[in-house]
């Protein structure tokens, strides 16, 4: 009879940690996906604006002797009335969306790569959506939802269609992400180097 006890005291205390892991991934999903309507509201009126100075983007080019690769990047940011200075705020701009589309042309073939970085005010990335084809096919597409702690922990992961609640950590995404930071600064700092 304890044992019996002790096996369903375990079993409530699983389900109750599961199900409060559960309502804390949905409200941070819910989170995220307000952000990103927001961000896509900003990042419209940014186009729609003749001076488009909420907006930078830089295209790179690389020719190989097997091919090319194109990445066109755009950074879209507030304008802040102070000039305090982060990973990702320089000169009081502060980055909340990424926006990347890559070609390539090889002799084995053609890709597109089109990824979306959603930025929490603080530098951490929250949100990021890729998606690629192969020669004109479909291929991959995948949505990450992550913590808010920074470290490109995924809480939820939708890879073409298939939904996962498991949390873990994705490094690569954290390699690309800080690849775009620095992208940034040095762009934003690019006109300062000119004077």
């Amino acid at each position: 009879m304890k044992n019996l006890f002790w096996v369903l005291f375990a079993s409530l205390f699983c389900l109750t940690a599961s199900a409060q892991g559960k309502a804390q991934t949905e409200a941070r999903v819910k989170e995220i996906r307000a952000a990103y309507a927001d961000a896509k509201k900003k990042m419209d009126a940014a186009e729609k604006s003749i001076e488009k100075r909420n907006k930078t983007d830089i295209t790179m080019c690389d020719n190989y002797a097997f091919g090319r690769q194109e990445k066109h990047v755009e950074f879209f940011y507030d304008i802040l009335d102070d000039e305090m200075d982060n990973d990702f705020r320089r000169h009081g701009k502060q980055v909340y969306f990424i926006r990347v589309k890559s070609n390539s042309n090889t002799l084995n073939g053609s890709g597109t790569t089109y990824e979306e970085y959603l930025v929490d005010d603080t530098g951490n990335l929250m949100f990021h959506y890729c998606k690629t084809t192969d020669d004109g096919r479909a291929g991959d597409e995948s949505r990450h939802y992550l913590d808010n702690k920074g470290n490109c922990n995924a809480i939820r992961e939708i890879a073409n269609g298939k939904t996962t609640d498991k949390p873990r950590n994705i490094p690569s995404l954290k390699e690309d992400f800080d690849k775009y930071k620095s992208l940034f600064v040095n762009v934003v700092e690019m006109p300062n180097l000119l004077r």
